[in-house]
């Protein structure tokens, strides 16, 4: 049996899961799963998450990935399904919607390596006029 149509676009997992990165007020990026901002970055470095009250596996992945990107882990307690964040050092706090989390001097530039990972640009720091872009 022959396919009729293009072939299938591969997409990447974010895609696939929901994500997108966003860029907010006051030059913060924001990750959007869905229909949720599960985190926020600002440009000194200080973080904002939420579940939005969705507890899942799919949040927690999300998450994780881009605690991973931040230097900051998401550990999950399987006996009572409690969420913590860790930097492996010093902080180790219980999670909650609309946590902030101060800014790191261990990773000191936050929001570039956050705009890095999921593709745009960190804040402030423009394409410019003319700059020739590749297809």
């Amino acid at each position: 049996m022959q396919r009729l149509g293009p072939p299938p676009v591969a997409r990447s997992a974010r895609e696939m899961r929901g994500e997108k990165l966003l860029r907010g007020e006051e030059g913060t990026l924001i990750l959007r799963l869905r229909d949720t901002d599960v985190v926020k970055v600002w440009p000194s470095g200080e973080l904002q998450l939420s579940s939005g009250g969705y507890a899942t596996a799919l949040t927690a992945r999300c998450l994780e990935a881009a605690l991973g990107v931040l230097g900051l882990k998401l550990l999950t307690d399987a006996a009572t399904g409690e969420w913590r964040v860790s930097d492996g050092r010093a902080l180790l706090r219980r999670f909650e919607d609309g946590m902030r989390v101060p800014p790191s001097p261990v990773v000191p530039d936050r929001a570039a390596r956050f705009a890095a990972a999921y593709g745009g640009e960190a804040p402030g720091r423009g394409r410019g006029k003319g700059r020739y872009m590749p297809y």
